[in-house]
């Protein structure tokens, strides 16, 4: 558990000055000293990183209960194994887009000051799409500089697949697709429909 691996995380750092002492060498009792300081200076630096990372579990832990209690339309998501900072999520393709039929991966990786910094979000499955990268990034300001500890993975996703309705051709992770999109959106959403049957229809 997250608890368990920080109590190991301090021990280690009090045993690594403590076995030193039962040394005869008096440099390396110096240097066990010296650790031994470094280790009490930084009690406090490890304390505080246990209470970020447990507020952090709190937080992820409700934001999945309560997608698991009231999904938003169309997305799901849940802990990869039993480590909920990592995550997958599923989005199926909106109505009346070139997605439609498919189902979209996502993985979710929650950083240990979350709420504060932004999880990492991207595509596992591939997608055809010109504010998506060819390896899954997502081009999202939500998920950059406009984060805010007021969001939600729900929100998260239900943006999404707004992005997936409506892409934004004027901030594009690939320019070749976005300038397709703006001269020929017929034949942009023909690709987008390929790409769609042949990697996201299951």
């Amino acid at each position: 558990s997250v608890l368990d691996y920080l109590h190991l995380h301090v021990l280690s750092l009090l045993l690594s000055s403590t076995i030193l002492l039962n040394t005869s060498n008096k440099s390396s009792l110096v240097h066990s000293l010296t650790s031994k300081v470094y280790c009490v200076q930084h009690l406090d630096w490890c304390s505080s990183q246990a209470a970020s990372v447990i507020m952090a579990l709190k937080r992820i832990n409700k934001e999945m209960r309560d997608l698991e209690r009231d999904p938003p339309g169309q997305c799901s998501a849940g802990p990869i194994g039993t480590d909920p900072f990592h995550c997958q999520a599923t989005i199926m393709g909106p109505e009346d887009t070139p997605y439609e039929g498919g189902l979209f991966d996502l993985r979710i990786d929650f950083p240990e000051d979350y709420p504060f910094q932004p999880p990492k979000v991207w595509f596992t499955t591939k997608i055809y799409h010109p504010n998506i990268s060819d390896r899954g990034s997502i081009c999202l300001d939500i998920l950059d500089k406009n984060w805010s500890p007021t969001l939600s993975i729900s929100k998260v996703l239900l943006t999404v697949c707004a992005l997936l309705t409506d892409p934004n051709p004027q901030d594009p992770w690939r320019a070749d697709i976005a300038d397709l999109y703006m001269r020929d959106k017929e034949q942009y959403e023909n690709e987008a429909r390929i790409w769609t049957q042949r990697y996201a229809s299951g």
